[in-house]
């Protein structure tokens, strides 16, 4: 499969420029290794690609994590290739836009270029990186007063190079980019030594080595990271709110738990009567019936005291008259 005419004039420019360069540019604040001894970032630069997903296939089997440094052409060009390296957990990072020497822009073309790749990668995955490479590692002082200062990015170069751009078109040398780096980590110590490599994406010959590259870096002793766990995640990978997915390799979180079920409100107890009377069964203000005269009632007490007053008068006249 032919690559597009720009990948071709990538590799060219590297040529070009690394031919009057003999090493990255060394700012003070530039990350070269990981802070803690025992680990390996793999990175790869100058994707996505379309070799990109049978990298991300070997990196799946060998549950090891890699931070890509994308360009922004490449990005606007395979977008859904970037948004499932993300996806996979991979750490998403910054190239610039079109690969240029950054040494050679003014501070405001500088500025354009990095502006112009992270609005590349934003539209492709919907967070900001905030890791920085320069192409060659050429970044002075003027670059890195953009990148730093103004950009408020971490600048990430390398201390294992493959140097795999070298053999483009030379199959008999390709196999040299392993041994360029099999050289390094075998005369380290993993007690003391941590490193950041170096390969591109864009190389089929190069992505063809990594289960090679994995292999012998294990056996040495070392366990692999993204650059920010490189870094000890005392700078992020992103400046967006949004939680990218889990690093590649990582274990996968624990469920959160299901929240305790509430019990059941207690019954509401029946409002008590106001008083302890019982309730009336009759409408507010009647009375029973119980309670009323009835007229029969009335008719038998009137006539009882007629009764009792006429009798009583009898009683008086005859007596009356007998005292008389």
């Amino acid at each position: 499969m032919r690559l597009p005419t720009f990948f071709n004039l990538i590799s060219l420019a590297a040529l070009v420029v690394v031919g009057g360069v003999s090493a990255q540019d060394p700012g003070a604040n530039f990350i070269f290794k990981c802070t803690t001894p025992g680990q390996v970032a793999l990175t790869f630069d100058d994707g996505p690609s379309p070799f990109t997903p049978e990298l991300l296939g070997y990196l799946d089997a060998a549950k090891v994590p890699a931070t890509f440094f994308v360009l922004g052409i490449a990005t606007d060009q395979y977008p859904k290739t970037l948004k499932a390296t993300f996806d996979a957990g991979h750490q998403i990072a910054l190239h610039s836009n079109t690969h240029a020497n950054m040494n050679l822009k003014t501070p405001a073309e500088v500025r354009d270029e990095y502006a112009l790749n992270i609005k590349a990668v934003k539209n492709a995955i919907g967070v900001s990186p905030t890791m920085a490479r320069p192409p060659f590692g050429n970044c002075n002082e003027a670059c890195a007063k953009v990148l730093e200062g103004e950009l408020g990015l971490k600048v990430i170069q390398w201390n294992c190079d493959s140097n795999d751009w070298q053999y483009e078109g030379k199959v008999a040398d390709q196999p040299k980019l392993f041994t360029n780096m099999e050289t390094i980590i075998n005369n380290s110590n993993p007690k003391v030594d941590s490193f950041i490599t170096l390969q591109h994406d864009i190389k089929d010959y190069s992505v063809k080595m990594v289960p090679k590259i994995i292999d012998m870096i294990k056996a040495k002793g070392y366990s692999f990271v993204t650059v920010e766990q490189c870094l000890g995640g005392k700078f992020p990978s992103y400046s967006d709110a949004k939680t990218p997915p889990p690093p590649a390799g990582a274990p996968a979180p624990a469920p959160a738990p299901a929240p305790a079920k509430a019990p059941a409100p207690a019954p509401a107890p029946a409002s008590a009567p106001k008083d302890n009377k019982a309730p009336s069964a009759f409408p507010s203000g009647g009375t029973p019936a119980a309670a009323q005269s009835s007229p029969s009632t009335i008719s038998a007490s009137s006539a009882d005291k007629i009764t009792s007053v006429f009798a009583l008068n009898l009683i008086g006249l005859a007596f009356g008259i007998l005292m008389y």
